[in-house]
């Protein structure tokens, strides 16, 4: 996806077809330690997938060992969903508005 503007962890894309045009965001946060955080997409847009980077560095948490436990990562309502033992993932949720 080619990326048009980016600002606060977000990804805009405006793609023109012949039928219309297509809005895409892609939205991201870092997970909290040893815990979940859902990313939500804005008013009028509709989630089309989303994950995790769970290995992504500066991602562990209190100088841990770093050996994943459990992770998660799932759609919930109209955002996405993730996060792992003994790090701070960065999670993301793709977002459509047609």
């Amino acid at each position: 996806m080619l990326c048009t503007d980016q600002a606060e962890g977000k990804c805009l894309s405006n793609v023109s077809g012949r039928s219309g045009s297509i809005s895409t965001v892609i939205k991201t946060s870092r997970a909290p330690c040893d815990s979940t955080t859902t990313i939500n997409c804005p008013s009028g847009y509709t989630v089309l997938g989303g994950g995790i980077a769970a290995l992504e560095s500066g991602g562990t948490c209190n100088g841990q060992s770093g050996d994943i436990e459990w992770i998660v990562s799932y759609p919930q309502g109209n955002g996405w969903r993730c996060g792992a033992n003994d790090y701070r993932p960065i999670c993301y949720v793709v977002c459509e508005k047609l």
